[in-house]
């Protein structure tokens, strides 16, 4: 196998991975037009707390209307709200609601199960190997100015 078709296989490997993921942590539960990008956002406030409007534009890279036509939406699913800072009323913060809430915790209880599921069909060298190079990969992806 050539060089172009290990990408490609590994590419399409990765994308399978990343939507088989979404529907094992959510159960197949969510509604279908609950989208990859509306999951990174409810995780993204569920790990880093009241963030600004501005936070999740910069960090999924997309317009701040762009943001804001999500964020609408996922207001609709009542997964999220929004609330005015206190301090400077420029300011919007995403909050999780309950139902938000809960969904994460589900999702991570989910999460952990295949983590555990994990340590039983791998060696500790190879989940090891695995935990290496998921954080060596995430941290040369932060660094790298491009991205």
């Amino acid at each position: 196998m050539n060089s172009k078709d290990e990408f490609y296989n590994l590419t399409k490997i990765f994308f399978d991975f990343t939507f088989d993921l979404k529907n094992f942590i959510f159960e197949n539960k969510l509604p279908p037009d609950f989208s990859i990008g509306d999951f990174m956002i409810i995780f993204y406030v569920y790990f880093y707390g009241n963030v600004k409007m501005s936070e999740i534009s910069k960090k999924m890279h997309l317009t701040k209307s762009a943001i804001t036509t999500i964020i609408d939406k996922l207001e609709v699913k009542k997964v999220v709200y929004r609330e005015r800072s206190k301090k400077d009323r420029r300011v919007v913060y995403i909050k999780l609601s309950e139902t938000g809430f809960k969904l994460c915790e589900e999702g991570l209880e989910n999460l952990k199960r295949l983590y555990l599921r994990g340590k039983e069909v791998l060696s500790t060298e190879e989940f090891d190997l695995i935990n290496h190079v998921i954080f060596k990969l995430s941290k040369g992806l932060k660094e790298d100015e491009v991205l």
